[in-house]
């Protein structure tokens, strides 16, 4: 082979491996777009829980839970499919029907936006005929998801990388619509009293329901990337 044609192919294959090496090159975006695809379903939620029990008011008027803003509310977790099902109850602790009753229940609906395990009208019934007391129900719903919206750094050299990276929550669109549609309702001092006698789990909301700008938080969190034969993949947080 001719030298200028040595050099020629040279260069070319260095460019190559050059080129080759930098496109494996783990880049912010590359990470973003890894941490979106594998991750994103594990990150953790913020959630309020609620009692959904009711009570109605005495001829004194005792007992407020009836009162308008309170209904209103409770109408449109059940508009927005959360709720279900009535059980009439009377002071007595004894099951009735709505013309004599003095408090019901509903029942939370199972689904991608309530937590735990739920308990329905059946069993209900089944627990209170057995334990011969009122089993209180509540609603423990997710009102914020978060996602991640951005890597800030990447430390690290050859095949193990950490990226630093920020994740973002935002408001269920459930939470978007309840809020706009109940601002005057969730305004009102009772109606924050009564939505926040149930003890959150760590890390929710610890009173009543949230106001929808305090779900518009963020945290940075660290995760380790570890380049293999196929490319690069995330190994989970640190």
């Amino acid at each position: 082979m001719k030298p200028h044609r040595a050099g020629l192919v040279l260069l070319a294959t260095t460019y190559l491996m050059v080129s080759g090496c930098a496109g494996d090159k783990l880049t912010r975006e590359k990470a973003l777009s890894l941490l979106k695809e594998k991750s994103e379903k594990d990150l953790p939620t913020q959630m309020v829980s609620i009692r959904t029990d009711i009570h109605i008011p005495n001829a004194a008027g005792e007992m407020r839970d009836q009162s308008i803003a309170v209904r209103r509310f409770y109408q449109a977790l059940r508009s927005e499919g959360l709720l279900s099902g009535q059980v009439f109850v009377t002071e007595g602790e004894t099951l009735s029907d709505e013309s004599t009753a003095t408090g019901y229940f509903y029942f939370p609906v199972p689904g991608p936006d309530v937590e735990g395990p739920v308990l329905d009208v059946e069993g209900w019934k089944s627990s209170f005929a057995n334990k011969l007391e009122f089993p209180y129900t509540s609603l423990s719903l997710v009102v914020a998801r978060a996602t991640f919206a951005e890597v800030t750094g990447l430390t690290g050299e050859g095949e193990t990388v950490e990226a630093v990276v920020r994740i973002e929550y935002q408001p269920t669109e459930r939470v978007r619509r309840i809020t706009q549609q109940q601002k005057a309702t969730l305004a009102d001092p009772f109606t924050q009293m009564r939505l926040s006698l149930v003890p959150n789990s760590p890390g929710s909301h610890k009173w009543g329901w949230p106001a929808e700008e305090t779900l518009h938080t963020s945290e940075t969190r660290r995760y380790l990337f570890r380049k293999y034969d196929d490319g690069w993949r995330v190994e989970g947080p640190r």
